[in-house]
């Protein structure tokens, strides 16, 4: 499945002139995730890393608590999906449960997964402005993809000043789910680690964190009025408008 396609396109320029040349275009995909053979949701994605994020959208989602709640997780790129099937079947309700789409949008799925009601909140982790700083960078400048197309959202996990993973997608949900999907994968404790992101820092957003235990986000953008509740609520630090040499703490952790 290819990431990009070349297209002709006509640049125009400020003393009038103009010309044709040739540029690269990002190229969608509608990606479903089947749940025990009921479509959960649609995402608009790149074909990148899928595995990764289904078992993070699952894990950000609260459908699964470890990896170990998946019995089978198997990607058909002709259908275009991942098949995934429980170890342990999710209940069926009425009411159903929200989840979350690519956009940020929710809709309504005919089960019900694990309460939000035992969400604690979160260890408080230290870091140093300095390494906030680099780290960030690395994320700016880490995509080629974006180079190409200036059509992706990118996301980095780190442990301190260590890079963990690098992730990209269409939606910044998307990457966000890819990155904790890579650590879940390998087992790495997402309670020491902060996230790096592209995109603006919504309350769904907020939300994923808390679910996947990340104490600390940091986005080029601000934060909204909910994310500033829920980061006061779960002790979630927020970070925005960060740029080459300075950034916004919005949250602090206590």
């Amino acid at each position: 499945m290819k990431l990009k396609q070349e297209v002709e396109i006509t640049r125009h320029y400020k003393d009038g002139t103009a010309e044709r040349m040739k540029d690269e275009i990002l190229i969608e995909y509608d990606f479903g995730i089947m749940l025990n053979d009921v479509l959960l949701v649609e995402l608009l994605a790149i074909p990148k890393k899928l595995k990764e994020l289904v078992v993070g959208y699952l894990y950000t989602e609260r459908m699964i608590t470890s990896v170990e709640d998946i019995d089978s997780l198997i990607i058909d790129e002709e259908a275009c999906c991942a098949r995934v099937r429980l170890k342990e079947a999710p209940a069926s309700a009425e009411e159903g449960a929200k989840v979350t789409t690519d956009s940020g949008d929710y809709r309504m799925v005919p089960y019900q997964f694990y309460s939000e009601e035992d969400l604690k909140p979160l260890a408080r982790i230290e870091y140093k402005p300095q390494t906030v700083l680099e780290n960030f960078q690395k994320l700016m400048t880490g995509s080629d993809l974006f180079r190409n197309t200036g059509n992706v959202h990118s996301v980095l996990l780190c442990r301190g000043d260590e890079i963990l993973y690098f992730a990209e997608d269409i939606g910044r949900f998307n990457a966000f789910d890819k990155a904790v999907g890579m650590a879940l994968l390998d087992g790495v404790n997402l309670n020491e680690c902060s996230l790096y992101t592209s995109g603006r820092i919504p309350s769904t957003i907020a939300m994923k964190a808390l679910r996947a235990g990340i104490p600390m986000i940091v986005s080029r953008s601000a934060p909204s009025d909910r994310t500033l509740a829920v980061a006061e609520k779960y002790n979630l630090c927020i970070i925005g408008f960060t740029k080459r040499d300075q950034f916004n703490v919005y949250h602090e952790q206590r």
